[in-house]
């Protein structure tokens, strides 16, 4: 592979060097463009001259031979001297180059030293690279200048940022899991890994996922949020594994420990002491509890820097992270259900602190000479939001423009995450972007946009009434269909009339829902007329005999009047039921004794008995009750024994008084 990329690096000079010289001459073209295709078939057949002694190479060299005899014959003719022939030469001679050195070193992999033979071959192999090396040194080392020099220009002009990074941070925890978690789970503890099969698939199967998922996806502006859950998310995952990466069990590796986890437990020491800070500032009476408070933060910070001071490597790391984030941070200090929000019982009023493990410009004089530009930006944006985006950018119309907006916006809150430049150049770029957006917002004439749209919504308007007096009006009174849809439409007509249309977003608001209700009415409409609009006849064959319809108007006939029976004749067991059970409420005697009650709840209970001994007898198949669902027929079951049961008892402390 190196001594294919010596050979590129020489053809390509070569091909540079002979272009700039033929470009550049102003005398005798044609004879320049001679030297050069001589010179070049002559190194093209010094090289061939090099490797026809070489076992393996015969049948390539015969090749190669063939072709630049050809391309002697070619330039026989003078006329042919121009540069079109000379970038041809150039592109052969470089394939030339890469036929051999594939060759080269297929052979050079295929030896064996056991083979004396073989050994003088490497011999010469090894003699004609380092010949050709040798016969193109300026050229190598030209290049190899020209190459230092344009990596010593990008880094001098390249964005200083820090070293800390979402992606890279999430590669190491892939490389974690799936390498040398894995491999040393399968050498370690092979029965535990086969009884997680199930498990571990599901998880290499979900990590495989994420990378495809954040292959494109920068560490700029837009995405810090995104990262930030990724790599908590993962962490997650990690910790998962904890009874195997401690404790006496714990699978052995060695991975030391990682900055970007210190930077995570910083972050959140950084979150400590802010809230301290915070709630330092506040008078006890605003908050009653604050000493308490403090006391609480205070002890918090001791807690978690014995945490983090207790970690030796990689894995213990994640797990004691993740073990304080959910014991100390989410209990004592962050807001469970908000992000970035300290708990409310603190009533801090700022956020916490930005996620750190996140490709960011660190340079602070450059840092701060961006950020006072993208301030002012940010002022002209906001300015003109205030003033005239509010009459005009928030409507759909110009969705394509306010997402430019926003991300301008975004981008100059942001400015040291603009991870898609590589220079101060390019952000400078970003900046008259973001000027030229704005400035061809104030070329929108929007106010001469709402006079159009206002006018196109009449023309709607008179197209959706006129389509009512000729399509529905007429057939509303005599078809059902055209009633229910007559009072849809005109209910939804209605409500569009409500908008006033008092600006843009407004008026285009209006014109979207005219649009859509024009679409649903015609569509509607064609449905209808489905038949019609096919141009087929429905009552007549061979449509009417396929389609079958008056059969299936005779089975839905029948449906619906097995339907009315059956109803009617559950409305007449209801009767029935209510009849019966209306009898159990005897009328009380009007002279009270001992012998009228007593009769009184004799007649009773013997009804409640009838009633009962009716409906277990209704119950069954093609009875009266057979319907009913078992739940309710439980339940009047259960009401009417609950019933009989009490008066029985009744009469029973009676005939005991006796």
């Amino acid at each position: 592979m190196k001594k294919l990329k010596v050979l590129f690096g020489l053809t390509l000079c070569t091909f540079v060097a002979t272009f700039i010289a033929t470009s550049c001459s102003g005398v005798d073209v044609k004879h320049s463009y001679k030297e050069e295709i001589e010179l070049k078939l002559d190194e093209m057949n010094k090289t061939l001259n090099n490797i026809k002694d070489i076992k393996g190479l015969e049948e390539l060299n015969n090749q190669l031979k063939s072709q630049l005899q050809e391309l002697n014959n070619s330039t026989k003719n003078e006329t042919n001297f121009d540069f079109e022939m000379l970038a041809k030469i150039n592109k052969i001679k470089d394939e030339q180059f890469r036929k051999i050195t594939h060759a080269i070193t297929n052979m050079s992999n295929n030896t064996s030293t056991s083979t004396p033979g073989v050994v003088k071959n490497d011999k010469e192999l090894e003699e004609l690279t380092n010949k050709l090396k040798s016969e193109h040194k300026k050229e190598i080392d030209e290049l190899n200048a020209k190459l230092n020099e344009a990596k010593e220009l990008s880094s001098k002009f390249s964005l200083p940022r820090n070293d800390l990074s979402a992606k890279k941070a999430l590669k190491t925890m892939f490389d974690f899991i799936e390498i040398e978690f894995q491999n040393a789970w399968k050498e370690q503890q092979p029965e535990k890994f086969k009884q997680n099969a199930t498990f571990w698939t599901s998880m290499i199967e979900g990590l495989s996922k994420t990378k495809d998922a954040i292959k494109d996806e920068l560490e700029d502006h837009t995405n810090l949020n995104y990262y930030e859950r990724l790599v908590m998310h993962y962490i997650g995952h990690i910790a998962v594994l904890k009874d195997y990466l401690e404790g006496d069990n714990r699978i052995k590796l060695n991975h030391p420990k990682e900055k970007f986890m210190d930077a995570l437990f910083d972050w959140r020491l950084k979150d400590i002491d802010l809230a301290i800070s915070e709630v330092t500032k506040q008078d006890t009476k605003n908050n009653p509890k604050k000493d308490e408070q403090l006391k609480t933060l205070n002890q918090l910070k001791k807690d978690y820097l014995v945490i983090k001071n207790e970690t030796v490597d990689f894995g213990h790391q994640v797990i004691k992270f993740k073990f304080a984030e959910d014991n100390l941070i989410y209990k004592l200090l962050l807001d469970t259900n908000k992000f970035h929000t300290f708990r409310l019982e603190y009533k801090i009023p700022v956020s916490s602190s930005e996620f750190p493990v996140y490709m960011q410009i660190n340079d602070p004089k450059l840092l701060n000479e961006l950020e006072t530009k993208a301030t002012e930006i940010h002022t002209l944006y906001a300015n003109f939001y205030k003033n005239k985006a509010k009459d005009f950018l928030t409507s759909v119309y110009f969705s394509k423009k306010l997402f430019e907006f926003k991300d301008n916006v975004a981008l100059m809150k942001r400015i040291k995450f603009a991870g898609a430049a590589n220079s101060k150049k390019e952000l400078l770029y970003y900046f008259e972007k973001a000027k030229n957006d704005l400035n061809t917002l104030y070329t929108v004439d929007f106010e001469k946009l709402t006079k159009e749209y206002k006018a196109k919504n009449e023309v709607l308007l008179k197209s959706i009434n006129d389509f009512y007096s000729k399509n529905v009006l007429s057939k509303r009174e005599d078809e059902k269909n055209y009633e229910i849809f007559w009072d849809w439409s005109r209910s939804e007509l209605r409500n569009i009339n409500k908008i006033r249309e008092n600006d843009f977003v407004s008026t285009f608001n209006k014109h979207i829902a005219l649009k859509k209700l024009e679409i649903q009415n015609n569509t509607i409409f064609d449905y209808f007329n489905y038949w019609n609009t096919l141009k087929e006849k429905i009552d007549e064959d061979p449509l009417k005999s396929i389609l079958a319809k008056d059969k299936d108007l005779e089975v839905y006939d029948k449906s619906i009047k097995n339907e009315d029976s059956s109803i009617k004749e559950y409305e007449e067991n209801i009767k029935f039921l209510n009849e019966n059970l209306k009898k159990i409420f005897i009328a009380k005697p009007s002279d009270l004794n001992e012998t009228t009650v007593k009769k009184y709840f004799d007649d009773k209970l013997k009804v409640a008995k009838d009633v009962q001994n009716l409906f277990k007898v209704e119950q069954g198949k093609d009875k009266k009750f057979e319907f009913f669902s078992d739940a309710l027929k439980l339940k009047i079951s259960n009401s009417i024994d609950v019933y009989a049961n009490e008066l029985q008892k009744i009469l029973t402390k009676q005939k005991q008084k006796i």
